[in-house]
């Protein structure tokens, strides 16, 4: 398959496309978060963070909302 180059896309069909896929669950956004710093920053955008469901963090690992697990930075900086 060949690899998707999305470089060229404007930002606000980008973070609509974040914000649909983040919807479901924020484990989806894994790969965006992973793809370079465009990506990064977009996912971390207020109006894509309050679109995306955290509730799957919230119920199913609390043990890692601490400052020393996975997700401690998340709830941290924001």
């Amino acid at each position: 398959m060949a690899s998707l180059n999305i470089s060229n896309l404007p930002e606000e069909i980008l973070c609509k496309i974040i914000e649909i896929v983040g919807a479901d669950s924020f484990y989806y956004l894994g790969g965006i978060l992973w793809a370079g710093k465009r990506g990064y920053a977009l996912v971390h955008e207020p109006s894509v963070l309050r679109k995306c469901n955290v509730q799957p963090m919230v119920t199913f690992a609390t043990c890692q909302i601490c400052s020393g697990g996975r997700f401690g930075e998340f709830f941290i900086s924001h």
